[in-house]
């Protein structure tokens, strides 16, 4: 932490109801040397030394810093304080050569937390002679512990007991009822970023907890729904899904179980135009409903799933782009008859990858490996896919091999049209969460050995119908949860009862009785298996059936 060369321990100054008003006696650290004098302007305030009745101004001492700081950008100013009762400071700067106080900060204190770090932002290139603080409040004692240099903060965090916030910024911090957090019309953001802690109740699964939430830039207003997930979580706000730059956020009946601990703006983070993107982190919703306006480059945009951050999401423009990334990979890792292969450019041609993807760090370390071992001409995609994957360490490079870390990487396509761009996002979303959550991937694994045998041929011949590899236990479980998972409960049945597998009997009339007569035999199997399925993911992932946003726009 960079500190003024003037370090005091504490300063304290004291208002009663009652009493006259004075200012504590106060300690410094032997080396500060702090210069202190006690004067004040007649044509800003009344009070001519450290003793004031109770109807007049109350302050600090006048803190003259014994070098001047000249101020940077994207770095503030920090008083660190423990207040009582106090509600209101006004925090003033004077400059070098200049005796009147030039930059007064009005700072609201936020009464239920005593421990605070305001950090201010002064104008660039000021050169800072002292500061003093005052308050109006008749009532209540305020202790100064430290200050100091800092980052630039557009926000507020809360820190072990402490609250660190840029007053700016932070215009309310109930969090319990309607909740106005921040204005931020004095910048232009990149995304916003709020952070969660949420227990959810019992019967979360059937009845998830909805917030309102109410964003306004200028001129225009959005409603949208936060569905927060169980646990610690970070959810994002991008401009580029809003469609509006905000200036105000409310969160409307927030419930006791649910708890802001952050909120900031983040800014200077978009790297548009370089040719390795970095992942903006965002929500499944967001990613959905993200305007390819405003994507970074104009062939792909690239996300991290704000609940699985090692799960890298590319949307690509269309299938064309999608396939110069991935193609090779699908028949690599999960095409029957091609595994293990990383096919040259001649044997590609003409084939059908997938329209999504799904690619675990283990994989997708093995196909760089040999791919390189066998000077394999892969495509420029391809190789910018492995400098995103060492960047992100979603994979790691030695002398001789590429080496698996943790994560995944998914990929959907706009050309798939709106609605499939949301099923197939919500498919490959449970895939990257199987890859990278191993007590759902354990659960899901021993739900699909313990299927009765009829069942899993069932599954087996279905994906294999549709060009999978059924003689891959591990990639038929994953395949089996996603398929029934990627939509909510009823849609799931119409989808894969009605239809999906009905079609394949009638395309393969010699599986026709493996894959009709479980079905057949109960009716209602595919509601029953989605149910078992869901409640090991919502226990083991806090995931449910459908696209898991937590941000729902109408």
């Amino acid at each position: 932490m960079l500190r003024f060369i003037i370090l005091f321990e504490l300063v304290i100054f004291t208002l009663c109801s009652g009493c006259n008003l004075a200012v504590n006696e106060f300690s410094f650290t032997a080396e500060s040397k702090i210069q202190i004098t006690s004067f004040f302007f007649d044509t800003l305030f009344q009070p001519k030394n450290l003793i004031q009745a109770k109807e007049t101004k109350a302050h600090s001492p006048y803190f003259m810093l014994k070098n001047f700081y000249k101020t940077n950008k994207n770095q503030a100013f920090y008083i660190s304080l423990k207040n009582n009762k106090l509600t209101q400071i006004d925090i003033c700067f004077n400059k070098k050569e200049k005796e009147n106080f030039e930059y007064v900060y009005s700072v609201d204190l936020p009464d239920e937390t005593p421990n605070l770090q305001i950090r201010l932002d002064i104008d660039k290139n000021i050169l800072l002679k002292g500061f003093q603080l005052f308050t109006q409040n008749k009532e209540g004692q305020l202790e100064i512990l430290d200050t100091g240099i800092s980052d630039s903060l557009y926000g507020f965090y809360h820190e072990g007991s402490s609250l660190v916030y840029n007053p700016k910024m932070l215009m309310n911090i109930d969090e319990y009822d309607f909740t106005r957090i921040v204005e931020s019309n004095m910048i232009d953001p990149d995304y916003f970023q709020l952070d969660y802690i949420f227990t959810a109740s019992e019967d979360s699964l059937t009845e998830p907890t909805k917030i309102s939430t109410f964003i306004q830039s200028k001129n225009k207003q959005t409603t949208l729904t936060f569905k927060p997930k169980n646990g610690t979580h970070s959810v994002y706000f991008h401009p580029g899904m809003l469609q509006l730059q905000p200036s105000y956020f409310y969160f409307k009946a927030i419930p006791e179980n649910f708890k802001i601990s952050k909120f900031l703006i983040i800014q200077n983070k978009n790297n548009s135009g370089q040719n390795t993107l970095k992942p903006l982190p965002a929500d499944l919703g967001s990613i959905n409903q993200f305007k390819q306006s405003n994507w970074r480059n104009e062939k792909y945009e690239l996300f991290s799933w704000n609940l699985y951050p090692n799960v890298l999401i590319f949307d690509t423009l269309d299938y064309e782009v999608q396939s110069r990334f991935f193609k090779r990979l699908a028949f690599f890792t999960e095409k029957k008859g091609y595994i293990g292969q990383v096919l040259d450019n001649a044997s590609l041609e003409n084939k059908h990858g997938w329209n999504a993807h799904d690619y675990k760090a283990l994989d997708l370390a093995r196909f760089f490996t040999i791919a390189t071992a066998k000077s394999i001409n892969l495509f420029p995609e391809e190789w910018l896919l492995r400098n995103i994957l060492l960047e992100q360490s979603i994979i790691s490079q030695s002398a001789s091999e590429y080496l698996p870390n943790t994560g995944a990487v998914i990929s959907v396509s706009r050309a798939s049209g709106r609605d499939l761009h949301k099923t197939l996002l919500a498919h490959e979303a449970l895939h990257g969460a199987f890859f990278t959550n191993s007590a759902f991937r354990l659960g899901v694994e021993n739900l699909w050995q313990g299927l009765p045998y009829s069942q899993k041929e069932m599954w087996k011949m279905f994906f294999s119908t549709l060009s999978y590899n059924p003689e891959d236990e591990l990639l038929m479980a994953n395949e089996y949860m996603a398929y029934l998972l990627q939509y909510e409960r009823k849609t799931s049945f119409a989808y894969l009862n009605d239809y999906k597998i009905p079609q394949a009997a009638s395309r393969h009339p010699e599986l026709a009785s493996i894959l009709l007569g479980p079905i057949n035999n109960n009716p209602h199997l595919i509601l029953d298996l989605h149910s078992q399925i869901e409640d090991i993911a919502y226990r083991t992932a806090g995931l449910r059936g459908g696209l898991n946003s937590c941000l729902e726009i109408p």
